[in-house]
């Protein structure tokens, strides 16, 4: 029987002491109805980046994009002042500028034809005489809130959304050192899509650099890994580490990662990556739930002809570090969907649980060695195996302590029910739809 929506949030107890907290539940990650709750709850109700500012720094700049499914077009006007719409026709809902950027005084609405000036308001509609009782004055593009900071244009669709100022909080106080408008220019941009839940990639830039010595050969060659810190603000998490090189380091990485790194997230799912002379930002955006995409704009301090090459090279060691990042997500999308996400998350792997009964499981503890279980089965191939290994019966009870013969024994029943391999049967069994099912029974 499928869980509602609220068990499933009540599964996290965000009011766990530090030393006691784990990542969300697995269901948070693939479950379709929490990927609509965060898009109803989350990004429409909080402060997004939505582009650049200098994408619209003239009168009648402007850019188009998509935030969840509600299309946005933010435009300069000609009286100089900033503004975003819902990117929709009040007549049949059609979008009204079709180009991703462009300069323009006024919007055609290539359906029927009505025109918004760039402040949008709405000038003409084609064939509308006669028509009773329409204001013109009430029908132009609806705006929606929206504001600057540094070189980043934000929005918000919730009318009664707080400032944005309110929403950074000290966020500008820790990036003012870097004088990041004063000192950077935006070069290029690069848009990875990744086959994973937008909340693993974040995850996974948020493990305080747990993960750079043994995936990121290249990037840890000169982080000083025993000086990263990490400091947790409201709605913003910054981990920072002095960089040096010496012969064992990468060369490309130590040529283009000097000075400290400043790798600062903005809740949701915006970051800043700075390094002296150099910055990257990535902008993850959710486009199913086990699919996104993540914008990064590059920019630097020399963005001439003389630097070019140097800047390409930065980019290029990004580039890896990104693919390497791509691998880590995927491969974890698909342990989540193998074991339904029941990973020990304290532990950092998928079979390291502790085995000497200390302390308490719950069952979203559990199933990370309820997963070496499921290998027992489908690895060797024998039912009699997971009945005869005793070791892996002493594991299991010193996990779950005296629920490890009832569990256990569900698990093995519903393998049976399920098609496993029996003694002397052979049945052919997607592990896929096992690992559901039991998960749905279980749980």
């Amino acid at each position: 029987m499928e869980r509602s929506v609220d068990s499933l949030l009540s599964l996290y107890r965000p009011e766990n002491p530090l030393e006691k907290a784990s990542t969300i539940p697995s269901p948070w990650y693939f479950d379709p109805r929490i990927a609509r709750l965060e898009n109803e709850r989350v990004f429409a109700h909080t402060w997004q980046v939505a582009g650049r500012v200098d994408q619209v720094r003239e009168k009648g700049q402007y850019f188009t994009v998509e935030l969840g499914d509600e299309p946005i077009v933010v435009v300069r006007g000609e009286d100089g002042v900033l503004r975003a719409f819902y990117n929709v026709c009040r007549h049949h809902a059609a979008a009204v500028v079709t180009e991703v950027q462009g300069c323009a005084k006024q919007f055609r609405c290539p359906y029927h034809g009505w025109t918004y000036g760039n402040d949008g308001t709405l000038k003409g509609m084609v064939e509308f005489e006669g028509v009773c009782d329409f204001d013109r004055t009430k029908n132009g593009l609806v705006a929606i809130a929206v504001d600057t900071w540094e070189n980043f244009v934000f929005v918000n669709l919730d009318g009664s959304a707080g400032s944005l100022k309110d929403f950074l909080a000290n966020v500008p106080d820790l990036v003012a050192p870097l004088r990041l408008t004063e000192k950077l220019n935006f070069l290029d941009r690069r848009i990875y899509t990744l086959n994973c839940n937008w909340k693993v990639y974040v995850d996974n830039y948020l493990d305080g650099g747990y993960h750079v010595p043994h995936a990121h050969k290249g990037l840890s060659s000169v982080i000083e890994y025993t000086s990263y810190t990490i400091e947790n603000f409201d709605r913003a998490c910054l981990q920072s580490s002095p960089l040096s090189s010496d012969s064992g380091s990468e060369a490309s990485v130590a040529n283009t990662r000097l000075g400290r790194a400043f790798y600062l997230w903005l809740y949701p799912n915006f970051m800043i990556n700075a390094y002296e002379g150099v910055m990257d930002t990535n902008l993850v955006l959710p486009l199913a739930v086990d699919k996104c995409a993540v914008v990064f704009d590059y920019y630097f301090g020399d963005t001439s002809a003389a630097a070019e090459e140097r800047n390409r090279q930065s980019i290029r060691v990004s580039e890896v570090v990104q693919d390497e990042d791509m691998a880590i997500c995927d491969g974890f999308r698909k342990k989540l969907l193998e074991n339904h996400g029941l990973v020990c998350i304290k532990q950092n792997t998928i079979l390291d649980v502790p085995a000497n009964g200390t302390r308490e499981h719950d069952l979203f503890e559990v199933p990370a060695f309820f997963y070496q279980v499921i290998q027992v089965v489908f690895v060797r191939d024998a039912y009699h195996a997971l009945l005869d290994d005793r070791s892996v019966v002493e594991n299991f009870r010193d996990v779950v302590g005296s629920r490890a013969e009832n569990f256990y024994a569900t698990v093995i029943g519903l393998l049976v029910r399920l098609g496993a391999k029996e003694r002397g049967q052979e049945r052919v069994v997607n592990v896929d739809d096992a690992l559901r099912k039991i998960f749905d029974e279980l749980w």
